[in-house]
């Protein structure tokens, strides 16, 4: 309650600690990062959709009951860092084979199968183009965020790459569109 009430003080006081050029950058670094965490939530978002729609469409050609639910489940574990749609579907699989239900045991490891490949073909292209840098840098990114910190690097060093890269990147002239 204090600090939503004193938070505009509260504000001016840290920004009096910070050197003058720091203070007056603060506004822009701070649209800077809603942009960046507005685009990150925008790529997982439709990662989310795509995974959505993969397992529902899987499900309904398995036949699987209530395929909406299980499908939005899947996907809600899908874009949990550590865990993925594995988690649902392989022990969901070896149980169908252990119990000799080997057309959808076999149906849900191949569905995990095309998801994990449609999820490694489109999380470069769509955090690259939603945050703006070039897939192939989203995915070393991605990649060096998961050796490095784990599978939370994995979602957040690409956010920090652009970051850096639309703080560091020099503006267009005024009239010139970009690429042009």
């Amino acid at each position: 309650f204090y600090f939503c009430m004193d938070l505009q003080s509260i504000h001016a006081s840290l920004l009096l600690l910070l050197p003058n050029k720091a203070a007056d950058y603060m506004p822009t670094l701070k649209s800077k990062v809603f942009d960046a965490a507005g685009k990150w939530l925008k790529a997982y978002l439709i990662l989310f959709g795509i995974t959505f729609a993969g397992l529902f469409i899987g499900l309904m050609i398995l036949g699987v009951e209530y395929p909406l639910f299980i499908a939005l489940l899947g996907a809600l574990v899908d874009i949990l860092p550590v865990l993925g749609v594995g988690t649902v579907l392989v022990p969901w699989g070896l149980y169908e084979l252990i119990t000799k239900d080997f057309e959808l045991g076999f149906g849900l490891l191949i569905l995990y199968a095309v998801m994990v490949i449609v999820r490694q073909v489109a999380e470069p292209r769509v955090v690259g183009d939603s945050f703006g840098i070039h897939p192939l840098a989203a995915l070393v990114a991605m990649y060096a965020g998961l050796r490095l910190f784990g599978l939370a690097g994995m979602i957040l060093l690409p956010a920090f790459v652009m970051l850096v890269f639309s703080i560091i990147k020099p503006k267009e002239p005024a009239g010139k569109k970009p690429g042009s």
